[in-house]
């Protein structure tokens, strides 16, 4: 009946909650599995790795990674799109200021 229903409806909320809680620490290990493919320089695993990341939680450090793979394809527009998107998000981090930099250089060697 009704409580069934209820009580149903708790259990899922729970649940999502939890999942939501264990989002950066997923974000964490894809991101961490990313890193040892890079080592590797199984550069495709890496992008696969950091956009899963990504699909968890927003780490500012993924976006290099992903800016690396897109220029090594020939897809500069992601690149820069991958740029701009460090520097929103650590305009006067370090990560923001690279990005600016290697957006720069990226444009120059295009021209």
């Amino acid at each position: 009946g009704k409580s069934q229903v209820e009580a149903a409806k708790s259990v899922c909320r729970k649940a999502l909650e939890e999942f939501d809680s264990a989002k950066p620490g997923m974000a964490d290990l894809w991101y961490s599995l990313g890193l040892v493919h890079d080592i590797a320089h199984e550069h495709e695993e890496v992008e696969r790795c950091m956009r899963k990341a990504l699909s968890y939680h927003e780490r500012p450090e993924i976006w290099p990674y992903l800016a690396d793979y897109a220029t090594r394809i020939g897809d500069f527009d992601a690149a820069f799109l991958c740029f701009e998107r460090m520097q929103q998000l650590v305009p006067t981090g370090l990560l923001g200021i690279q990005a600016a930099s290697d957006a720069k250089l990226l444009a120059r060697t295009l021209r």
